[in-house]
């Protein structure tokens, strides 16, 4: 599987069996079950990987199969194998007591001919205003901000994402291996994780990537009352910093660092202002690349408690219990 990935040029300085690596060795998920794959004689010619996720829903979590790692041989393109492998995926999926489905992709209609729908999904652009002086946001809140350390944050941090992302819907329900997953997957190859601290307490926390040249806000998480402290630490991220700890090479720290984008903040009024009262602009743009599939409706109503309507199609109840304003999947739970 890997030789046959490594005809796919990733981009962002990966070797394709470089990056699907981490998706083998590092997805607590992977099993035979969940990957599908065309062979030609001994040779391997197009997969597709499933990634089990529980996904928080305004009623409950439910069994989530997110798509990944679609691929096919140059030689073997346009005989159909993707597709029927998706098709495959799909019922294994079912089977396996996945109530829907989701991937990102850019072949939205490609995707949208196989069964799923782009979700409608809204994400922001963060733009860095000219340098201020005076206190950071962070400083004024009397907080500091460090670096990610596992041994000492980890606890700390997922008390924070167990209480801040339990109430978003679509955010992934982690374990201890889900958790382990998103450290060891979620770089490209890097991330910067940082933490802010009141008090010796952690009270925020705030990871990024740069994925496609552009920075992202992975993941972020603050207790109650501490947004401006959080909004210093995006701030404090949009820098330019040198040596930059996430440049690849082809992307200088001052691009790298003037714009990131990230989930909507739709869910988060109060972040917003103190982003924008630190000097961060903000400006909402459609995001089409997140796809959903509703796989079996009538176990997605039972598992929720809700039944469906008279003449509602299976993706109009998904929507319903998964209103894509309030959705939230955090790119740290990629795959």
């Amino acid at each position: 599987m890997l030789r046959l990935l490594d005809h796919w040029d990733v981009g962002d300085g990966w070797q394709g069996s470089a990056f699907f690596r981490r998706y083998q060795g590092d997805e607590p998920s992977f099993r035979d079950e969940q990957v599908w794959v065309a062979a030609e004689g001994e040779n391997l010619m197009s997969c597709v990987q499933v990634f089990p996720r529980p996904l928080q829903t305004p009623a409950g979590s439910v069994s989530m199969g997110g798509i990944g790692t679609v691929f096919t041989h140059p030689d073997a393109r346009g005989r159909g194998l993707a597709g029927s492998l998706l098709a495959s995926a799909a019922a294994g999926m079912k089977e396996q007591g996945h109530c829907l489905s989701m991937l990102f992709t850019g072949r939205i209609p490609w995707y949208t001919k196989h069964g799923w729908h782009s979700f409608g999904l809204r994400r922001v652009l963060l733009e860095r205003a000219p340098e201020r002086t005076g206190e950071s946001p962070t400083e004024r809140a009397g907080c500091e901000i460090s670096r990610f350390v596992p041994e000492r944050d980890l606890a700390s941090v997922r008390a924070l994402h167990d209480a801040y992302s339990s109430l978003l819907p679509g955010t992934v329900v982690r374990d201890d291996a889900l958790w382990d997953g998103s450290l060891r997957s979620a770089g490209n190859p890097e991330e910067e994780f940082l933490v802010v601290r009141s008090g010796g307490e952690c009270v925020a926390y705030l990871r990024a990537v740069v994925l496609s040249g552009i920075l992202v806000l992975s993941e972020f998480g603050s207790s109650p009352g501490f947004d401006e402290a959080l909004a210093g630490a995006v701030r404090a991220l949009l820098e330019p910093r040198d040596p930059d700890p996430l440049a690849t090479g082809d992307k200088p720290s001052t691009e790298l660092r003037r714009l990131a984008s990230t989930v909507s903040l739709h869910f988060a009024p109060d972040l917003a202002a103190a982003l924008a009262r630190s000097g961060v602009t903000l400006k909402e743009h459609d995001d089409p690349s997140c796809m959903l599939r509703c796989l079996d409706a009538s176990a997605l109503g039972a598992r929720l408690g809700v039944p469906l309507r008279a003449a509602e199609t299976p993706d109009d109840f998904l929507r319903r219990m998964l209103p894509p304003e309030d959705f939230t999947f955090w790119p740290a739970d990629r795959f």
